[in-house]
């Protein structure tokens, strides 16, 4: 099974990425053999199966579970295992700055990766197909808006073959900042926070900011400012009242740390969006 669609070049310049080409491959047949590669960045989801590509150390067996991705260019020599061919699904996008959003340190070699969430990255491709199947133009900023959506779960979802430890920790402390964030007004130790998740404060905290890109202390403090702006534009409680109600003890403590957060003080942003200029 090969599925192809080739999309027109879009009419607007400034889409931060955009699919040039994308399908999807069944094939025990499936060899590709680019010596000078080629315009834009190849993407590949490995669903099932198996198959290799080709490094500077040698070939990489890739499995379900697994892609890579290669920049503009770059050679490219990969192909499908006969007796068990991969289901993937591939992209050949341009892009602004991709290196950056997905994190890639060695941008002149072809990244290959673990990823998690295999349901929602196929529901995003069938989207894409769906759109090229009935391709009109007024379709180019969904096209866009869906690729970069894949892209951002990607970079959330996926890590280096070199390191995979990460993927087997995401759902346990994304679902401890979720819990963080719903019960941030209460009191919460780095202790406890590491209890619900079921680690060593150590081990949690080391793995909290690798995931989240703060440490959990700092992603507790977000979400209490947050809560905090709520309550200041909804309601008529003072400051002090803010501040206590927000899991701050002290309110000196909260101004001070909205104003470094925010550029302005509680009270300043309460009169900015209470007078109609923040809406």
């Amino acid at each position: 099974m090969r599925n192809h669609w080739f999309m027109p070049e879009p009419g607007h310049a400034g889409y931060a990425c955009y699919p040039v080409a994308y399908g999807r491959y069944l094939d025990p047949e499936h060899r590709e053999h680019r010596p000078h590669g080629i315009r834009e960045y190849n993407l590949h989801l490995v669903f099932n199966g198996q198959g290799e590509v080709r490094t500077e150390q040698g070939s990489v067996r890739l499995t379900a579970g697994q892609g890579f991705l290669y920049a503009p260019g770059q050679a490219q020599h990969y192909n499908a295992d006969p007796s068990d061919p991969w289901d993937i699904r591939w992209i050949h996008l341009q892009a602004h700055d991709l290196e950056r959003l997905l994190g890639l340190r060695n941008s002149d070699k072809v990244w290959l990766f673990s990823f998690s969430g295999e349901d929602r990255f196929e529901e995003l491709h069938e989207q894409l197909c769906q759109l090229g199947e009935g391709y009109e133009s007024v379709h180019e900023p969904k096209l866009s808006a869906v690729l970069y959506e894949l892209l951002v779960e990607l970079a959330r979802n996926s890590e280096s073959i070199e390191g995979t430890s990460l993927l087997n920790h995401q759902d346990t402390i994304r679902s401890t900042a979720d819990y963080i964030r719903r019960h941030c007004t209460q009191p919460l130790s780095l202790a406890e926070m590491a209890d619900i998740a079921g680690y060593s404060v150590y081990y949690f905290n080391r793995m909290f900011k690798s995931i989240m890109g703060v440490p959990p202390g700092r992603y507790l403090l977000d979400c209490r400012i947050l809560a905090a702006k709520k309550m200041l534009v909804d309601s008529e409680l003072s400051v002090k009242q803010i501040a206590s109600q927000c899991g701050f003890t002290h309110s000196s403590y909260f101004i001070r740390m909205f104003r470094t957060d925010i550029g302005m003080t509680p009270q300043q942003f309460r009169l900015l969006y209470s007078s109609g200029s923040g809406k």
